[in-house]
């Protein structure tokens, strides 16, 4: 019964909830828009995930942009719309060059899946996670997930107190020189974080998935010494932090602002300094696995 339940629901798929691609920023096919007032603007590339609970994206907007209270946020493929979220404003965050609106995920309607699919998809993940996430936060993430998301790793500390782990709860705007986090707050090195006001982020290529996947432990438990990783590390230029010698770029950042949202705080941090290894590499990225049962993904599945 177990294996025709599975079948299904994912068909052929492994049912994982979400699936690894490596993709090349300007390779991803999905669009991301905002409608506020009338008008449609695209955040493709301004948009991010911050908190799990409420689940909250954060939207780069320009300043001359009217504050909504129940904006919708709507992905695309090939300019036809997969689905349409209702979001409530929770806060503006203004700057000189432009506002960081933090919006509260309330209801998605889906547009290339069916609603008992779609339910029943999410309602197989709560069930195997033992409601560890509440339903609402897959589905959440199931609607903002359409979109593919690519994975970072972040660093902090000295050689014998550092922290290495891969994250995708972040967005950076690169001509404003900021960057924004989303890091649990059961995480055990946030608050060695907020104290340092100090952390770095960097870029890593899809061909080192294994060792990205293996640091996700690190959220949640102290790392071993630097000596037993299975790669070098070298020091950052301001910071001194370490950074694994495998990533293709890494950005250094001041924590200006932090704020508590619930399961997650939301780090606003400024770029001190950036270096880079290499240019136009594919990352890894996680899109659930709803887009690729029903629109058959082209990207590379690793």
């Amino acid at each position: 019964m177990k294996n025709l339940i599975k079948k299904m629901l994912f068909g052929e798929y492994e049912p994982k909830q979400y699936l690894t691609f490596s993709i090349k920023e300007n390779e991803v096919k999905e669009r991301a828009f905002i409608h506020i007032d009338g008008q449609q603007i695209d955040i493709s590339k301004t948009h991010f995930t911050l908190c799990q609970n409420p689940y909250m994206i954060g939207v780069w907007l320009p300043k001359n942009i009217k504050e909504e209270s129940n904006p919708s946020v709507e992905i695309q493929l090939a300019n036809e719309p997969m689905l349409r979220s209702k979001c409530s404003l929770n806060e503006v965050i203004e700057f000189e060059t432009g506002n960081l609106w933090l919006l509260e995920l309330v209801k998605t309607q889906y547009y290339f899946i069916n609603y008992f699919h779609q339910k029943a998809v999410v309602g197989f993940f709560y069930w195997k996670q033992k409601h560890k996430v509440s339903f609402e936060e897959l589905d959440h993430f199931c609607a903002m997930y359409s979109y593919p998301r690519s994975v970072i790793l972040t660093c902090f500390g000295t050689p014998n107190d550092y922290n290495l782990f891969p994250m995708d709860l972040r967005g950076g705007i690169e001509e404003a020189g900021l960057y924004f986090l989303g890091l649990r707050n059961t995480n055990v090195t946030l608050k060695k974080m907020l104290k340092a006001q100090k952390v770095v982020v960097c870029g890593i290529a899809a061909n080192q998935k294994k060792h990205i996947l293996a640091l996700g432990a690190h959220h949640s438990t102290q790392p071993p010494s630097l000596e037993k990783l299975p790669f070098n590390c070298i020091a950052s230029e301001k910071f001194g932090f370490p950074v694994p010698a495998i990533v293709s770029d890494y950005r250094e950042l001041i924590i200006q602002q932090y704020l508590d949202k619930g399961s997650h705080t939301i780090m606003i941090c400024k770029v001190v300094n950036k270096v880079v290894f290499k240019e136009d590499f594919a990352s890894l990225h996680h899109q659930h696995i709803v887009t690729a049962l029903k629109l058959d993904s082209t990207y590379t599945q690793i």
